[in-house]
């Protein structure tokens, strides 16, 4: 009799039902509460939807809105938007750390072999880091040849610069297309904090130390300081 003091006669939700994490369907419970007149009974119709199609649809436009359409991590504006909400969440407990990488031989990869070529070496970046970050990680492509990534509560500066190694060699090596193989290589500026700096305070400190690794040459990393 509650839900009718209050006007409520009507609850809707959804779930997925199934047994693994790609094993799995969406329906749509829709229970209309009914007051029956003469008892004073309280009846529920219970109507149950499968609703998977309206939810691939939809998963399929969040992820074209949020993902670069040629290397498919996250774009720049997902990038910044993920990181902005634990940096100023209550997760937010310990250091975080945010990578800034930039490839170093693109552009003449670009002018020399052709836009093709380019677009291999950006989907091949995309694979490597992948395979060097966890799923929970931020990992997205900026734009051109420009990728950062965001890690949220990394255990120590060691932890970092393990992860710093592994940029740089895996990058490294040669990228074969059209059975031609060139190697790339890249410089990474590295911000971490655990203050409560803000995306942008950390991608201006990355950006920093970034410049300072090119211009002491490539394949390298450099962490920020305030000497910078």
């Amino acid at each position: 009799m509650d839900l009718f003091k209050v006007g409520k006669t009507k609850i809707s939700f959804e779930y997925r039902v199934g047994k693994s994490l790609v094993d799995y369907y969406w329906v749509r419970v829709s229970i209309n509460f009914i007051l029956e007149p003469m008892q004073g009974d309280i009846c529920a119709l219970v109507y149950v939807q499968n609703i998977t199609d309206t939810k691939v649809r939809e998963q399929k436009l969040q992820s074209k809105a949020e993902r670069d359409s040629l290397s498919k991590l996250y774009n720049r504006i997902t990038t910044q938007k993920k990181a902005e909400k634990f940096l100023s969440s209550a997760e937010n407990t310990g250091m975080s750390v945010l990578f800034m990488i930039d490839l170093d031989n693109f552009k003449q990869i670009n002018d020399s072999l052709g836009h093709l070529y380019g677009d291999a070496v950006i989907i091949e970046t995309a694979h490597r880091l992948k395979r060097i970050f966890r799923e929970s990680d931020i990992i997205g492509r900026l734009g051109g040849d420009e990728f950062a990534i965001f890690i949220p509560n990394v255990p120590t500066v060691d932890f970092i610069e393990e992860k710093a190694k592994n940029i740089c060699t895996s990058m490294s090596a040669p990228v074969l297309f059209d059975n031609i193989p060139k190697s790339v290589g890249c410089s990474i500026g590295i911000a971490y904090t655990t203050s409560s700096y803000s995306f942008k305070d950390m991608y201006e400190m990355a950006d920093k130390a970034l410049y300072v690794a090119k211009s002491k040459g490539k394949n390298r990393y450099e962490f920020y300081s305030e000497n910078m």
